[in-house]
């Protein structure tokens, strides 16, 4: 039932200093939503997605979640190569379950909160992170991100979606420093990185 089908969704992490990890348009490409997205949780709290339906009628599911210092943790990786692979982005394709296709877009990026401390100077390392994400496959748009600070490093979003099979997928980010990152990958199954 198209009216039934979700247009929009948020995620909200309760106890995080910002709650609303991301907002996320959903295009009619994708069909029904299943998305997964890493996110850094900073201490156990409810982690809830409100959606909009295309009918108007409001949604919400949640779950608590068992988890600490995501939002303020050090980078646990040496940052000079992450910094120079910034943006990098790597799609897998996955056997596809009954008529759908199963994908996963990586984007390397360390997604600087502006929480973590320096090791050395001790002052905060300042914000950049991804905050906006746009995925598309032959021009139809699967979904579109806008995230804060409660984006993990190297963030990760693994969805099914109805089709095209056979069309390239596209992935175009930009990061609050003003990087523009842009990826076109065929449609066959297997890795491309």
């Amino acid at each position: 039932d198209d009216t039934r089908r979700i247009k929009a969704l948020t995620l909200v992490i309760d106890e995080n200093l910002a709650p609303v990890e991301a907002t996320l348009t959903v295009g009619a490409a994708m069909g029904r939503v299943n998305l997964e997205i890493r996110v850094r949780v900073d201490q156990y709290s409810n982690v809830r997605a409100n959606a909009e339906v295309a009918d108007g009628a409001p949604w919400m599911v949640g779950r608590y979640v068992k988890g600490a210092g995501g939002c303020s943790s050090l980078a646990t990786k040496d940052q000079m190569p992450a910094l120079r692979d910034l943006g990098r982005m790597r799609l897998r394709h996955y056997p596809p379950p009954a008529g759908r296709f199963d994908t996963k877009v990586m984007i390397r990026h360390l997604n600087f909160s502006g929480l973590q401390p320096d090791q050395i100077t001790q002052l905060f390392t300042p914000a950049n992170f991804v905050h906006d994400l746009r995925v598309t496959v032959a021009d139809g748009l699967l979904f579109q991100v806008e995230g804060d600070i409660s984006l993990s490093s190297d963030p990760t979003f693994r969805f099914l979606y109805d089709g095209p099979g056979d069309g390239a997928i596209t992935v175009v980010a930009r990061d609050t420093d003003g990087g523009a990152f842009r990826r076109q990958f065929p449609a066959a199954l297997g890795d491309s990185g």
